[in-house]
């Protein structure tokens, strides 16, 4: 798969959600399978921060040590990663240096095409 650059534009208030604006710079055309790789690959890329909304280490990259332990994702209609989609990304909880998110992403129809979530481990480094 090539490199897939990406266009993000959030808006993070320390609220319980964040929104997050993502597409591809490349066309994948029609094909189902490059465009459901791609969106996996934009679905990983604020999940885990989102474990963090509402925690006073938000933002602190250089204090945690973290780790996805797992990512699920779940396709509900077909995707063009080129076109701009919604991923309003919410965190779930954190406890005992595990996170929580949830992600539903939707096309700028406003029709939810798929679901992501990610367990992380979160720690303090040493």
């Amino acid at each position: 798969m090539p490199q897939v650059p990406v266009i993000v534009r959030t808006r993070d208030d320390h609220d319980m959600a964040t929104l997050a604006w993502m597409r591809t710079h490349e066309d994948f055309g029609d094909d189902p399978v490059f465009n459901a790789c791609a969106l996996a690959y934009l679905s990983d890329e604020h999940l885990l921060g989102a474990a963090l909304t509402g925690h006073s280490l938000l933002g602190d990259w250089e204090k945690l040590m973290t780790a996805s332990l797992d990512h699920g994702l779940w396709f509900h209609r077909p995707v063009r990663v080129r076109d701009w989609h919604c991923f309003v990304l919410e965190g779930q909880g954190m406890a005992d240096a595990r996170g929580l998110s949830i992600a539903k992403i939707f096309d700028a129809d406003g029709l939810h095409v798929a679901t992501a979530t990610q367990e992380a481990l979160v720690r303090l480094r040493r």
